[in-house]
C-alpha cells in the first residue's frame, strides 16, 4: 500500500523521475505516464475531455469528510488537487499531444526543466492499488493531532460542533507558526491588511486613526470582566443613583469602594446571571453591565469630569493661542521688521484679502 500526502505530489515525481531515469535506460518501451495540471476545480471535467479524445488518463481519487449545509457528509475528492495522469506515446507513430493543452478544463502539462514529468507505470499500478484497498475508507474531518483555529474564546478547553460552518479550519503550520492564525495571517491581520490597504487606501501626508479594540479583534483583544470593573469604579460614586435604579441594587454607596466585583456580583445577582449552585456567571454579568452603558440603558451618563473638561479646555486654548503667535511670527518676517501695530494691521488686511479672494 501507498501512503501519499496530497501537498507532496512533487516529491513523488521527482523521486519517481530518478527510477524513470535508470528503467529507461534498459528499457524499450515507447508509453510513459505523464501529468497534467487542470484549471481549479475542473479535474473531473479535463478528464472526461481528454479520455472522449481517446488519451488513457488516470485521476486518483479519495473520500473525506465535508461540511455543507450544515451537515457533514461524505464526498469523493481528487487526492492531487488540480492533477491528474494520462499516459502518453513517446514514438512518431503515436497519438499526437497537440490537442492536450486545447482541452476544456486542462491548464498545461507539468514540466520540470525542459523535459515533460515522466511518472514511472509501477507508482501508477500502486496508486490503483491503492484506490481499491481503501475504496470503504472515509478521511474524518477532524482527527486528533490536527492544527486547527477557531473562535473558542480564552480558555483551555472548548466544546464545538464541527458540522457548523466556519466553526474550525484545518491550518497549514509547516512554514508559518500556528500562533501566526491568531494574528498576522489570521482574520485579525487580513481585516486589518484590506481595510487599510484596499479600503482606506492612505496617500502620503494623511493621517489614519486606529482603533484595535473594536469589532471583532476588540472582542477578543480584552476581557470584558476587566472593562466592566473598570466601568463600576468610575460611575459608582458620581451616578450611584442610576446604578441602583437600572440593576435593582438596594444600596450601593453600602457596597466596599474597595472591591467592584462585590457590586458586580450583585448586578449579575439582581440580573439573573447565576448558575447552578447559586454562583454568580460573572463574564455574564460584565456582558450586562457593557450592553446596558453602550445602549445607554443606565442613564444619561458620560465619563468625563467637570475637571477633566476644563483641563482640556484650558490645553485646547494654549494651543490655539501658540497656532495665532506662530501665524503672527511668519507675517512679520514676510513684510520686514515693523511696529507690532503695523504688523497688527498688515494681518488684518491680509485677512481681508483671503476672504474677499475666497468670495469671488
Amino acid at each position: 500500500m501507498v501512503t501519499v500526502q496530497t501537498s507532496n505530489l512533487f516529491g513523488v515525481l521527482k523521486h519517481s523521475m530518478n527510477s524513470v531515469a535508470h528503467h529507461y535506460m534498459k528499457s524499450a518501451a515507447h508509453s510513459w505516464w505523464y501529468v497534467i495540471h487542470t484549471k481549479p476545480k475542473q479535474e473531473a471535467r479535463a478528464l472526461l475531455n481528454l479520455t472522449n479524445q481517446g488519451y488513457e488518463c488516470f485521476l486518483p481519487m479519495h473520500k473525506k469528510q465535508v461540511v455543507r449545509r450544515a451537515a457533514v457528509v461524505t464526498q469523493a475528492e481528487p487526492l492531487f488537487s488540480r492533477y491528474l495522469f494520462i499516459q502518453l506515446d513517446t514514438n512518431l507513430s503515436g497519438k499526437s499531444w497537440g490537442p492536450i493543452r486545447s482541452t476544456l478544463g486542462v491548464s498545461k502539462l507539468v514540466v520540470f526543466g525542459s523535459e515533460p514529468a515522466r511518472v514511472d507505470s509501477g507508482l501508477i499500478h500502486l496508486f490503483k492499488q491503492r484506490e481499491l484497498s481503501i475504496a470503504d475508507e472515509v478521511t474524518p474531518l477532524f482527527k486528533a493531532g490536527d492544527q486547527v483555529v477557531g473562535m473558542g474564546g480564552w480558555q483551555l478547553y472548548s466544546v464545538v460542533d464541527a458540522s457548523q460552518p466556519g466553526v474550525l479550519r484545518k491550518v497549514d503550520t509547516t512554514h508559518v507558526p500556528l500562533s501566526a492564525y491568531l494574528g498576522a495571517v489570521g482574520m485579525p491581520g487580513v481585516t486589518a491588511w484590506y481595510g487599510l490597504v484596499q479600503i482606506i487606501n492612505p496617500k502620503a501626508g494623511e493621517t489614519v486613526v486606529v482603533s484595535a479594540a473594536s469589532g471583532a479583534v476588540g472582542r477578543n483583544a480584552y476581557e470584558d470582566e476587566d472593562v466592566s470593573l473598570e466601568l463600576l469604579k468610575s460611575l459608582r460614586e458620581p451616578y450611584a443613583a442610576q446604578l441602583a435604579a437600572r440593576f435593582k441594587l438596594d444600596d450601593v454607596a453600602a457596597i466596599p469602594t474597595t472591591d467592584e466585583e462585590v457590586l458586580l456580583s450583585e448586578v449579575g445577582r439582581k440580573r439573573g446571571a447565576v448558575m447552578s449552585g447559586g454562583r454568580i456567571n460573572i463574564a455574564k454579568a460584565a456582558e450586562i453591565v457593557l450592553h446596558d452603558f453602550r445602549a445607554g440603558l443606565i442613564g444619561r451618563i458620560t465619563l468625563e469630569t467637570p475637571e477633566q473638561f476644563a483641563q482640556w479646555w484650558a490645553e485646547g486654548q494654549a494651543k490655539e493661542a501658540e497656532r495665532e503667535a506662530a501665524k503672527l511670527a511668519r507675517k512679520q518676517k514676510k513684510h520686514g521688521s515693523r511696529k507690532p501695530a503695523d504688523a497688527d494691521a498688515d494681518v488684518d488686511d491680509d485677512d481681508e484679502e483671503e476672504d474677499e479672494s475666497d468670495e469671488g
